[in-house]
């Protein structure tokens, strides 16, 4: 065989390999880029549902006696904002890449969270911990 041929099929299998493996190469970076998508929002879902039990707390250490009223008015507005934000992160990621089998609050995105909305979910929250 002679050094053009030697060449000419390296060329071919050099073609042949890239053809064939730059699909499999794509379809792992897609799977790479879902897996790093759904690690965010479950991190972020996980400091949500953190913020949402921190003022179940604080709400019956208030009822309880063992926090005073401006400190926890205080705490419990500072919690209330951290869950606003969390829950207006996970809503931009639903919307922005839906993820499969994920927690949806409303099926439509919304730009901007109320407290209402919050405390909504706050008192489920502790209705359906008090249930087990």
């Amino acid at each position: 065989m002679s050094i053009p041929g030697i060449l000419m099929a390296l060329v071919l299998v050099a073609l042949s390999v890239a053809i064939v493996g730059l699909p499999l190469l794509r379809a792992n970076s897609n799977r790479s880029r879902e897996a790093l998508a759904r690690k965010a929002y479950d991190e972020i879902l996980t400091a949500y549902e953190r913020v949402l039990t921190a003022i179940r707390d604080l709400d019956e250490d208030f009822q309880t006696g063992k926090l005073q009223e401006d400190e926890y008015q205080e705490e419990r507005a500072r919690r209330v904002q951290q869950g606003s934000e969390l829950l207006h992160h996970l809503e931009k990621l639903d919307a922005a890449a839906p993820l499969p089998d994920t927690f949806s609050p409303s099926a439509a995105p919304v730009t901007a969270v109320a407290d209402d909305e919050v405390e909504a979910l706050i008192a489920h929250y502790a209705q359906t911990e008090k249930s087990y």
